[in-house]
């Protein structure tokens, strides 16, 4: 027979706590509810009466006050109706809407600003309930709910106000384990309830951004490698200093030193606005860490020797996002990811875009200009001078190795296949490094305005002493606050101070333009008077080929929408339409590739013999030539993937690679370096860099079908025009089947 509440009437249970059942409910139009039903201890004794009494006395405070309150304070689960007691089966109830919990909620939250706004809309609740001197003293994400589009607070059963009376024992623990205040676990009777609200609500703050549902013991701390936000990888790259300063602070010890729920919701708050601005965050970043590293006062210079604090501030600097671009000794600059000791002796392991440096530090300084201006401030990392291993080295400074074991380090010209020169795979845990034999680093916060200027990059710091780069950078300080023209200071400290210009001075650029734009008005004015019949004559070999080729010209900078080719009489001629497919029809045609290639190299030849008979400079890269290429004839091989993979499988991965299909269909790789060669194919993919393990005897060729596909689908673009086509790796293909279909068509 089924069970009423009042007009509700009992549907199957929901959960069940350690005080109260909860049951899904209807009425009689049919409305769902959730109904929270008293569970009272069974049985006889005076102990037993005393606690239900108890129970009955705090489940009565709670309905009352929620009901007293919701209308007045959002974020409150709101009571429909209720019985303490029911008339008809004496037991204590209250009716409320069924919500969504929060752990279901949060699995549709993704971004960290979105798990941070449904804790502050909770601290918002408290700090109206803490006004009126309420207090939850429950609060834990199994009591928060998602209801009406709003993160709300439920289960009251602990709540305390000053007109309540005081059920709460001496040494009573009162709260949640996982988010209990300290002192709610000894002496709740006398505890601040705020505070320890404040507590409790840090720590579930802290759970909603983990998803650790025991939460952590004690205070937080930012450097703990278990619970520390940082080291969760979901935030590396995340503006965290606020929520961790409030972390800390809110799960202090001492409730005293505890921030208010008023100051937790202007924290959260100040928060949200700080990590939509760049500029903000960047600049509560380098405040942060600098309060860190010198708690009471922040001098304007400073240096460390040791290599433990080292390491720890390029690891504190690497776990802030704003604060951390660094500038290399080689030029170019890079994020600081970590550090850590290395396996040589005296060294650090420094990994900053995916690439391991290894390096001896001499000593780390801090520069700061101005109060608080710290889009000036710098570390700059100088090196100890190291002796090299190698025989090769880069900029001066740095070699290339390969660290096999811990500590030692070979080279290999096989290293980008994982293997010694012998061919023998290099052991577990081998690394690429790069080893710094000299020079120093320079780490500028995002938003610096040095790292705004694009030429700094040039390493120049690396040419200065540390006393010359601090007053270097004093001096675009002072500029930068004087001049009112941006544009004028940045042409100023684009230049590197340290190279000379004198192929670039004024007079030289300037000549170098005239002496161009005469050799495209002698072009202009006469490539139409050419005739290149001779030549073309002299060098087309009868070849009874497969294919035709003829010879296109240009002029660099020219207005695209008109096509130059060599006319069969022998004149370069236009086509004021571009047809497609390129029409045969009026061209000079060679049928030896070869002598197409000899041809254009002998044209060059006249054009800057005429040139220089008219004063004129020659211009390498004024005019160029292309072949195109025509079928006449079927090819007689279909290519299959098989036969791509053998290609290139027999590759030499030691230059750059071009993957083409010939006249007849069969796959090759050729030196992609080789000037026109590739006009001479049919079909030909992008290039294969060197040393990339694209091809060769250790590439992995996992991708070998997509290669087959988009061949195969350039073949069949060939054999429906005749012409050549460049395929691209990623281009979407058809159905290998359909294309092999038609591809033999084309062979009949």
């Amino acid at each position: 027979m089924a069970e009423y509440m009042g007009e509700y009437k009992i549907i199957r249970k929901m959960d069940g706590g350690g005080n109260a059942n909860v049951f899904v409910a209807e009425n009689v139009r049919g409305e769902a509810v959730a109904i929270k039903i008293l569970r009272e201890e069974s049985g006889n004794g005076k102990r037993r009466e005393k606690r239900n009494r108890k129970k009955r006395i705090r489940f009565k405070i709670e309905t009352e006050m929620v009901v007293g309150i919701q209308d007045e304070i959002e974020g409150v689960i709101p009571i429909f109706s209720y019985g303490l007691p029911d008339k008809r089966t004496k037991k204590y109830w209250y009716a409320m809407p069924i919500a969504i919990p929060l752990e279901d909620r949060l699995k549709e939250v993704k971004s960290l600003e979105d798990k941070v706004n449904c804790v502050l809309e909770l601290a918002r609740t408290l700090e109206a309930l803490h006004k009126k001197d309420i207090v939850h003293r429950d609060i834990k994400p199994k009591n928060i709910y998602f209801y009406n589009g709003k993160y709300c607070l439920g289960d009251f059963g602990l709540v305390d106000y000053p007109e309540k009376r005081d059920l709460t024992s001496f040494q009573e623990a009162v709260g949640p384990k996982a988010t209990m205040a300290p002192e709610m676990r000894y002496n709740a009777k006398n505890a601040d309830g705020k505070k320890a609200d404040v507590y409790s609500l840090a720590k579930t703050l802290w759970i909603v951004l983990t998803g650790v549902d025991h939460g952590f013991e004690g205070r937080y701390e930012e450097d703990d490698a278990i619970i520390g936000l940082r080291n969760d990888k979901r935030y590396k790259k995340e503006h965290l200093v606020e929520l961790e300063i409030l972390l800390k602070q809110a799960t202090e010890y001492d409730p005293s030193l505890r921030p208010s729920m008023e100051i937790f919701v202007k924290t959260l708050e100040k928060w949200l606005e700080i990590v939509s601005n760049f500029q903000k965050s960047n600049y509560s970043e380098w405040k942060y860490l600098q309060n860190r590293l010198f708690p009471k006062t922040v001098p304007s210079h400073t240096e460390w020797r040791d290599i433990d604090s080292i390491i720890k501030i390029l690891n504190d600097i690497g776990s802030m996002p704003g604060l951390n671009h660094m500038f290399l000794p080689t030029g170019g600059g890079q994020d600081i990811e970590t550090a850590k000791c290395a396996n040589e002796e005296g060294c650090i392991c420094l990994v900053a875009g995916g690439c391991n440096y290894i390096f001896k530090p001499y000593r780390m300084e801090l520069e700061n200009y101005g109060k608080n201006d710290y889009r000036w401030s710098y570390f700059r990392l100088q090196l100890e001078p190291i002796e090299p291993i190698s025989n090769v080295i880069y900029e001066d400074c740095r070699e290339s190795l390969i660290e096999d074991f811990p500590g030692h380090y070979i080279e290999s010209n096989l290293a980008n296949y994982g293997r010694y020169n012998d061919g023998t795979e290099f052991p577990k845990g081998y690394r690429q490094v790069d080893r710094f034999l000299k020079g120093s680093f320079v780490i500028f916060s995002k938003q610096s305005v040095y790292n705004h200027i694009s030429g700094t990059y040039d390493a120049r710091h690396n040419k200065m002493s540390s006393i010359e780069f601090q007053y270097y950078i004093g001096s675009m300080r002072q500029s930068y606050y004087m001049m009112k023209d941006f544009t004028k200071f940045l042409s100023i400290y684009q230049k590197n101070p340290f190279i000379t210009k004198e192929e670039k001075e004024e007079e030289e650029i300037q000549r170098r333009i005239e002496e161009s734009c005469k050799f495209d008005k002698f072009i202009e004015e006469n490539w139409d008077k050419w005739c290149l019949k001779d030549i073309c004559d002299k060098n087309n070999n009868k070849n009874d080929g497969k294919l035709e080729f003829a010879i296109m010209f240009h002029i660099n900078g020219e207005t695209f929408g008109t096509r130059k080719y060599v006319a069969e009489n022998g004149y370069i001629c236009e086509e004021d339409v571009i047809p497609y497919p390129v029409s045969r029809d009026g061209k000079y045609i060679f049928t030896d590739f070869n002598g197409a290639v000899k041809t254009i190299g002998e044209v060059k030849d006249y054009i800057k013999k005429l040139c220089n008979e008219s004063g004129i400079v020659w211009q390498e890269m004024g005019i160029y030539f292309t072949i195109k290429l025509f079928r006449i004839k079927p090819p007689s091989h279909v290519f299959t993937e098989e036969e791509i993979k053998e290609v290139l499988r027999a590759g030499n991965d030691f230059r750059n690679n071009r993957l083409v299909i010939d006249e007849e269909g069969y796959a090759h790789l050729i030196d992609s370096d080789l000037h026109y060669e590739y006009y001479r194919y049919p079909v030909s993919q992008e290039s294969y860099d060197a040393r990339n393990n694209y091809v060769g005897q250790y590439a992995n060729l996992d991708d070998v079908s997509e290669i087959y596909l988009a061949m195969l689908d350039g073949w069949l673009h060939h054999l429906r025009t005749g012409q050549r086509y460049d395929v691209e790796y990623y281009e979407q293909c058809e159905d290998a089947e359909k294309m092999l279909a038609e591809i033999k068509q084309y062979y009949q």
